[in-house]
């Protein structure tokens, strides 16, 4: 798989993505518009391998849920140039579906079944908990 990126004053651009170009900036600042940062876009695709992870798991265990939300925070070494250390996904599933002794197993699979988790675990340490609650009607 190619992916093509231009660079320009503003930052590095995006070519021929099948879903839209997009720029990756380092500052946010009315000079340069809007764009995303290196950073959030690495966080970004390892909660949506996580969550479209778990969509698949779920689907395969014909388990309905109404609702998925995952809240996320992240650390970094500011003596080793802001890198990120640890990232803390939180999944919340709303379902009448999913019973809490399924957690574990979700979870574990998540970790083994992630594609994007399993490229940066070596260097990330990629956290993972989950709440299931009450869903509207699952």
């Amino acid at each position: 798989m190619e992916l093509k990126y231009h660079m320009d004053e503003v930052g590095l651009n995006t070519e021929g993505f099948n879903h839209g170009d997009f720029t990756i900036v380092t500052q946010l600042d009315d000079e340069y518009g809007m764009g995303y940062k290196s950073s959030s876009l690495l966080i970004s695709s390892v909660v949506g391998s996580a969550g479209l992870t778990l969509k698949m798991l779920l689907r395969k265990m014909r388990k309905k849920y109404d609702d998925i939300s995952m809240n996320v925070e992240f650390e970094r070494n500011p003596e080793q140039r802001k890198r990120i250390e640890v990232i803390e996904i939180n999944f919340v599933i709303k379902s009448n579906d999913i019973e809490d002794s399924l957690k574990e197993e979700l979870i574990e699979s998540i970790h083994s079944h992630s594609p994007i988790i399993q490229s940066v675990c070596k260097n990330i340490d990629v956290r993972l908990t989950m709440e299931i609650q009450s869903g509207d009607g699952a």
